[in-house]
């Protein structure tokens, strides 16, 4: 961060931590348009919009990150999670869908595709994604996470076998 007001995304992340999102948008708010723009202000903005639920706007701001940072995964998945949360999982799933091989490293891609899957009722893909992601992943992590997520509910019974 080497901006003139890279102070507000400080300031801001910390009233995030602190759980006060209003004062978080407040600090984003003060900084100049151009420096607002910076994909670490876009990204403490998307982590408070998420935060409060406003999808919409959140989606905006992860387009803006995906635009400007391709090769960073966090934009991804931002993206399609604002999407799911929007009831347009289908779409979420097919603007994920390309950062699977573009991030060969990442568990969460798979893991979030898993879920898309698995809420669209393709169990049988949901489960190939997911042990995508326990491949690319810790196992045991992925597999508690999967256990406790309401979206893969479905594959609860096979996730314990896998």
């Amino acid at each position: 961060m080497d901006y003139p007001a890279r102070h507000h995304v400080k300031a801001a992340t910390g009233w995030l931590e602190l759980n006060c999102p209003g004062e978080a948008l407040k600090e984003l708010d003060a900084m100049p348009a151009r420096e607002r723009a910076h994909p670490d202000a876009l990204d403490v903005e998307w982590k408070v919009l998420a935060g409060m639920g406003e999808w919409q706007r959140a989606l905006t701001v992860a387009e803006r990150l995906v635009d400007l940072l391709p090769d960073d995964v966090a934009g991804w998945i931002h993206r399609s999670y604002c999407l799911h949360e929007l009831k347009k999982t289908r779409e979420a799933m097919e603007l994920l869908d390309p950062a699977y091989p573009r991030f060969p490293n990442d568990f969460i891609v798979p893991y979030n595709l898993a879920c898309y899957a698995c809420q669209l009722g393709d169990l049988v893909s949901a489960k190939s994604w997911l042990e995508r992601a326990l491949k690319r992943g810790k196992r045991k992590v992925v597999k508690r996470m999967a256990l406790d997520d309401s979206d893969l509910a479905a594959l609860h019974g096979e996730i314990e076998r896998m």
